[in-house]
């Protein structure tokens, strides 16, 4: 991480896809939401550290040499879902959960970021007609 996050207040994670722009799910918690989650399921990482732990656990699920980890994403006709990972121990006898996050589709954010992209290119299309 490369920002403060004992400063911020609320966590905002996105989801997304390189491949489709439809795929755009996104996750939120505040101190409040997250404290009394922690308590419930007995987390041992507190909020500030919060984004380093996500940061570290989608880092090692990526990683391809890793055939221990499973990952799961689940989408409901509702625009919720679940993404989990999973660590498999003894052979996959055993699985515990590392993750699990509940995510809602976000299709405004989508609506928004491609009439953004749709200006942007109108700009920039304007500008190198000025240019000639």
């Amino acid at each position: 991480c490369h920002w403060r996050s004992n400063t911020l207040e609320s966590y905002r994670i996105l989801l997304t896809s390189k491949e489709d722009s439809l795929f755009h799910f996104r996750h939120y918690t505040n101190k409040e939401m997250f404290d009394g989650i922690r308590q419930r399921h007995g987390f041992q990482v507190d909020f500030d550290r919060y984004p380093r732990v996500l940061l570290d656990v989608f880092d090692e699920a990526s990683n391809p040499s890793k055939t221990d980890i499973e990952v799961t994403f689940a989408a409901r006709r509702d625009g919720t879902a679940q993404f989990t990972i999973s660590k498999l121990l003894y052979n996959g006898a055993k699985t515990i959960n590392v993750l699990n996050m509940f995510l809602q589709w976000r299709q405004n954010e989508i609506l928004d970021n491609t009439v953004e992209l749709h200006l942007l290119y109108l700009l920039l299309d304007l500008r190198q007609r000025s240019l000639r």
